[in-house]
């Protein structure tokens, strides 16, 4: 991860003073180095994005080799994808609003807020109050041996359900009493991403999140509760590097994915 980044500053830097070379015979200081910084942001945006494309083209055509067919030996060090069915080393998690026994889940507890309008109307938004992720050592039990998930990865793939009910807000209620929360306000931005950096490239398998980020009491009883996970014996597909000395995917420069697996 931290390698990818700093290819991404030194590319991002290289664009930049490729457009103030090309530009600055046109423009006069200032002008030239604005329009060298937006070029070079632009510039890059568009290339991450082709490289997206084609990362997300590499990766489900991974994912459906891995989904389809029986995987050989692992090479240390390589980007794999696995599939099989994931189960906690230890004890299963409990997912904050369904107390469901899972292995990985996230959170997001939000309420409609209001505000005024650039007409003097009244605005509806949607307002985060508190947010989080979770995942405990895991093994992919798959044709051909485990494979131990050892970082965290997003759970977009996942469905995510939404409650409303006296027993899941009861639930929220325990779960915010008995929980540290780390701030997430505009200040704290920039602390939270970091954060969020270190969970999703931790590598020993246990990740815990917990994000505040309204201050005051939340409304539980309007608000609405979401909530994702990775249920315990899910058959699922995870893309990761990995390590043949800790037998599982890590996050060594690839970020970790995984899915729920599909019939092809």
């Amino acid at each position: 991860m931290k390698r990818s980044c700093l290819i991404g500053v030194l590319f991002f830097g290289v664009v930049i003073a490729a457009y103030y070379v090309v530009l600055t015979p046109y423009f006069e200081w200032p002008g030239n180095a604005i329009a060298a910084g937006l070029g070079g942001l632009f510039g890059t945006i568009f290339v991450s994005g082709i490289l997206g494309v084609l990362r997300a083209q590499r990766d489900a055509w991974r994912m459906r080799k891995a989904a389809t067919q029986s995987s050989g030996a692992l090479a240390d060090g390589a980007t794999v994808a696995v599939s099989g069915t994931i189960r906690p080393i230890n004890a299963p998690l409990q997912a904050p609003f369904t107390g469901t026994a899972c292995v990985a889940y996230d959170y997001d507890i939000v309420h409609q807020g209001h505000r005024a309008g650039s007409n003097g109307s009244t605005e509806s938004y949607e307002a985060h109050d508190i947010a989080g992720l979770a995942l405990t050592p895991s093994m992919i039990d798959t044709p051909t041996g485990g494979v131990r998930l050892l970082s965290f990865a997003l759970l977009e793939e996942f469905p995510q359900h939404t409650y409303r009910t006296p027993a899941t807000r009861q639930r929220a209620e325990a779960y915010i009493a008995s929980t540290t929360f780390k701030p997430m306000g505009l200040t704290k931005v920039f602390t939270a991403l970091g954060a969020m950096g270190d969970a999703l490239t931790d590598d020993d398998g246990a990740v815990r999140m917990d994000w505040r980020m309204t201050p005051g009491d939340i409304p539980l009883q309007t608000a609405t509760l979401k909530e994702r996970i990775v249920n315990v014996g899910q058959q699922v597909t995870a893309i990761g590097r990995y390590s043949a000395e800790r037998r599982g995917l890590i996050a060594d420069g690839v970020t970790t994915a995984i899915s729920p697996c599909r019939s092809i």
